[in-house]
């Protein structure tokens, strides 16, 4: 089964190593099922530290989210955005 990937330019080299392949018909990256294991992190839709719906989990958890720890001790969620302390 064929699966369309979504590769940066940037980053062609690598997923041609994991097994993707190029698509210069329709100009889009694509795998088929033997390596798309290989290459999750071009699969579009997926948001990076979510499980796969295939995966079993035991528990069911939200999202994995990256904070940042500001000096004044808040947690920074957006980068764009200032605490109430102005940093």
């Amino acid at each position: 089964m064929r699966f369309d990937l979504r590769v940066p330019f940037h980053d062609r080299h690598e997923a041609r190593a994991a097994g993707a392949r190029w698509d210069a018909g329709n100009g889009v990256w694509w795998a088929d099922s033997d390596h798309l294991e290989l290459c999750q992190r071009w699969v579009p839709g997926r948001v990076v530290g979510t499980p796969r719906p295939d995966q079993e989990q035991s528990q069911k958890r939200g999202p994995i989210k990256d904070y940042e720890r500001l000096a004044c001790g808040c947690m920074r969620v957006y980068p764009w955005l200032l605490c109430k302390h102005g940093n």
